[in-house]
């Protein structure tokens, strides 16, 4: 027993040693550092990290590693993110699903928002609501109408379950008493590229940032765009609400986090930098330009307290109808370690889907 309790001091005391040391902020950092970034590569969030990454190796002289671990609407590379070690060398560049509503919806996963610590906000991320020209559907109320007269025929992707799309289908569902048959995929580019072809989706929400040159080109539709007032980025495309819908409340984010425990000098470095790039005018432009919206600069702690805001917010929700909800469950019993997946779920996911 006291072999044990020595054990446990000694890591104690290292720990607090690694946490106080200056010289350890000094040094930072030393090496490269690794950004995941739980989606596919091409959409928003891929793109920011990249030119975020840039910056930062010309500021700190090391060189930076983007990680795309997509699936599960951002679960499986906010599960990796966490068991990195909380060293400030590992990052996750992620839109608010995976730490904010994957975590209200689904009842386990493998981490949840304390094993991270929130450093900052980088910009919000706006959404079209777009689709196949064959549908045949150009404004938000010819898409309910054509919902109505066929209930479930029509075939919506999103881009991962209880990601930003999926919530932004599911309360136009709801809002305007339509049914959709929701397929996911493995992030927005993948969903895109199904819908282009038509053989399987024909609509559905969108980060505008792939979607806006498909809809420039002619291969999909823009039929609206779900934020209060319309995009900078796309200002011909009417809101949902001037359609004569219900506007919706869901708004994409964008964030950094990095493992509990990581200094707090280091998590304040961070913070700061982050900062600072995503305030520079070059790197604004370049967000603008992409579609993004650029935000006020975040203090670490004025971020973790919005994000702890977000999660309680979206477990009050009641976004999801039974049928959903199913799909939830099945989607996180497949993430699960081992997997416990029911009779009843594998059928309502068949009847869904």
């Amino acid at each position: 027993m006291s072999t044990l309790r020595t054990a446990i001091s000694a890591i104690a005391l290292c720990a607090a040693a690694l946490v106080l040391s200056p010289a350890l902020v000094q040094a930072f950092p030393d090496r490269p550092i690794t950004i995941i970034v739980p989606s596919s590569p091409g959409g928003s969030t891929d793109l920011m990290a990249r030119i975020m990454g840039q910056k930062l190796t010309e500021r700190w002289g090391q060189p930076v590693v983007i990680s795309n671990v997509p699936g599960a609407g951002g679960s499986i590379g906010a599960a990796r993110a966490a068991k990195a070690p909380p060293d400030g060398y590992t990052w996750l560049m992620t839109t608010n699903s995976p730490l904010t509503t994957n975590l209200a919806l689904y009842k386990s996963l493998d981490y949840d928002e304390r094993d991270f610590a929130s450093v900052a906000m980088v910009a919000q991320s706006p959404m079209l609501l777009v689709a196949n020209p064959k549908l045949g559907v150009r404004t938000a109320k010819q898409l309910v109408e054509a919902a109505k007269k066929e209930p479930g025929k029509i075939a919506v992707g999103i881009s991962g379950f209880g990601a930003g799309t999926h919530l932004a289908i599911s309360e136009f569902s709801r809002l305007t008493d339509t049914k959709f048959t929701v397929v996911p995929y493995r992030g927005g580019p993948p969903m895109l590229a199904a819908m282009i072809s038509g053989e399987e989706v024909l609509v559905g929400f969108s980060d505008i940032v792939p979607a806006l040159p498909l809809v420039r080109d002619g291969k999909l539709v823009a039929v609206a765009t779900p934020l209060l007032q319309r995009s900078a980025a796309a200002p011909e495309v009417p809101t949902i609400e001037e359609a004569g819908v219900p506007k919706i409340d869901v708004t994409s984010w964008n964030g950094i986090f990095i493992p509990k425990d990581t200094p707090a000098e280091i998590v304040k470095l961070i913070n700061g930098e982050v900062n600072r790039i995503f305030g520079d005018t070059d790197v604004r432009q370049r967000i603008e330009a992409i579609g993004q919206n650029p935000v006020p600069p975040m203090s670490q702690e004025q971020f973790a307290n919005f994000v702890r805001a977000e999660v309680p917010r979206w477990r009050e929700s009641t976004v999801f109808d039974e049928n959903e909800r199913a799909v939830l469950e099945y989607a996180e019993a497949m993430t699960a370690t081992p997997p416990t997946v029911t009779d009843e779920m594998v059928e309502q996911l068949t009847v869904l889907l």
